[in-house]
């Protein structure tokens, strides 16, 4: 065999090997080759992660569970009342998300509202966050209910 025989012989394997790592490879279809199944390993293993955070990412986020208020301490100015609720994330990395509890009446209508800014729910965890707030005797004796929202 001539040296330009050889030499053309040697840049198809070079080019083949290259067409097979940066073209096979990533599509995700192997020849069965000994060169591209020892990288499959990685490649299947990425796409099966990546079907695993697909999954967990279907639904809502979160869930806000067990919200429960109370009037801790009364005087004539103010009234001291306390809640707490349990935020669980839903999904396979943290999330960061601030929530507004709203205090309201026998129909509906807010009476007064706290905020808990940007806050780290761990993937995959449960969190109970816990507050309190002050509230003017009048208003605080129509509370009715508690409502915890993303905001």
């Amino acid at each position: 065999m001539s040296d330009a025989r050889k030499g053309f012989n040697v840049t198809i394997g070079v080019l083949f090997a290259l067409f097979v790592v940066f073209v096979i490879l990533p599509i995700g279809t192997c020849i069965g080759c000994t060169m591209c199944t020892a990288g499959m390993g990685a490649v299947g293993q990425v796409a099966q992660e990546q079907e695993k955070a697909k999954v967990a990412d279907e639904g809502p986020a979160i869930a806000i569970e067990n919200s429960a208020f109370k009037v801790l301490d009364e005087n004539p100015f103010l009234h001291e009342i306390t809640y707490k609720f349990d935020v669980k994330n839903n999904r396979a990395r943290d999330l960061r998300q601030s929530f507004k509890v709203a205090f309201h009446d026998d129909d509906g209508l807010v009476i007064d509202e706290d905020l808990i800014l940007s806050e780290t729910i761990a993937a995959g965890s449960t969190r109970t966050f816990t507050g309190k707030t002050m509230i003017e005797p009048k208003k605080s004796a129509r509370i009715a209910s508690m409502v915890v929202v993303e905001n």
